[in-house]
């Protein structure tokens, strides 16, 4: 036990004497907060909507109030020869034309179509559309039941606009853009703390190159005491990580809608997919350099497909069923059980599936050094 300890103590020493690790395992879990929300930004931007009335009407008049009232929507008034100077230099996000009789068109059941003036596309657009179409819908239904006569429309219309209808309001709070913010910095996490086994992973590769590993085999310290002691060190290492993630976030108030003990433990799950990559590397590499290769031929790749960088739902079929080959995926699939308000227990066989993998990593890794302590296969 002595021999372990002093092992992971060493690896622990010599991890942090480079500055590049304090890097990798302090700031870079911090930076995946911030690199999430702005990725994620969790306050719409108000969307400038300029109205063209060219109709003049009592009901061009109350739509353009419609409008004033929606949150980040922000209404102004623009002439028709204006519209395209206005678009162009994007004072306006948007353009809404009334052209003249549209009041009558209304009345008449004989309206098709608001003229919408953008260069921003949909995304812009769409909860003005969505304001509008609601809005026009109720108007052309007055209009039908008031069998198109001017005064039984403004009749029932003024009903409509005056009655008071038993409906409780009630403002929700979106919280999808906190949710994307939180599950984006747990999967940029998942990143580098794989980047992090690559650091850890080099100083067995160090020991090869350097005939230290040799000369440990000549000592009474065994193999398994060496592998214990460097998986030990490097959860350690994994550990700090997920450490520190949680203790940013709670200060960040960044809300992971989900108990930060089960945030603890699929990451903690996951770091020893971390620790058994980190040491695979180690014992198929005998150099730094053949790490890195390995490494970025690995982590990068497995990342992208796994849904790290975007969800995995963009991608075709075929990929999405290849990415259940990769731990990460089932980390992501439980962010998003666990967010939907599950327990722990619902998500019970996905960290059973990422624990096998750590355990096949592992396995590998044991087999490699192992093979390479009969062949003497160092560098």
């Amino acid at each position: 036990m002595r021999d372990i300890m002093t092992i992971a103590k060493n690896v622990l020493k010599v991890t942090f004497r480079k500055k590049t690790s304090i890097l990798v395992f302090m700031l870079l879990p911090i930076m995946s907060i911030f690199i999430s929300q702005y990725l994620n930004p969790t306050t719409q931007p108000s969307v400038k909507v300029g109205i063209c009335d060219e109709d003049k009407s009592k009901l061009s008049k109350d739509l353009t109030d419609y409008l004033i009232g929606k949150d980040n929507t922000k209404v102004v008034p623009v002439t028709k020869d204006k519209i395209d100077k206005k678009i162009l230099n994007k004072s306006l996000d948007t353009v809404i034309v009334l052209d003249k009789g549209f009041e009558n068109d209304i009345i008449d059941s004989k309206f098709k179509n608001l003229d919408m003036i953008t260069v921003k596309g949909a995304d812009v657009t769409i909860w003005q559309e969505n304001y509008l179409n609601y809005y026009i819908g109720n108007l052309l239904d007055i209009s039908k039941s008031s069998s198109q006569d001017k005064e039984t429309f403004f009749k029932v219309y003024d009903d409509f606009k005056t009655k008071e209808n038993n409906i409780t309001k009630e403002k929700i709070k979106d919280e999808t853009n906190s949710i994307g913010v939180s599950k984006q910095s747990i999967s940029l996490l998942l990143v580098f703390m794989l980047s992090g086994a690559t650091v850890s992973s080099q100083t067995i590769a160090k020991d090869k190159s350097n005939k230290i590993f040799n000369r440990l085999l000549s000592s009474p310290i065994k193999i398994s005491s060496y592998i214990l002691g460097n998986f030990i060190a490097n959860f350690l290492l994994n550990t700090v990580q997920v450490v520190t993630i949680l203790i940013f976030a709670k200060l960040l108030n960044l809300n992971y809608h989900m108990p930060m003990g089960y945030v603890f433990i699929l990451l903690s799950s996951f770091s020893l997919v971390s620790v058994g990559l980190g040491m695979f590397l180690a014992s198929v590499s005998n150099s730094s350099a053949q790490v890195g290769y390995l490494s970025n031929a690995i982590i990068v790749p497995t990342c992208m497909l796994s849904g790290c960088f975007w969800p995995i739902e963009f991608m075709p079929k075929v990929m999405q069923n290849i990415a259940l080959l990769l731990p990460q995926t089932w980390v992501i699939k439980s962010i998003d059980t666990l967010q939907s308000g599950n327990s722990i227990l619902s998500v019970s066989g996905n960290i059973l599936i990422v624990i096998c993998f750590a355990i096949l990593l592992l396995g590998l890794s044991i087999v490699n050094i192992k093979r390479g302590e009969k062949t003497k296969n160092y560098v």
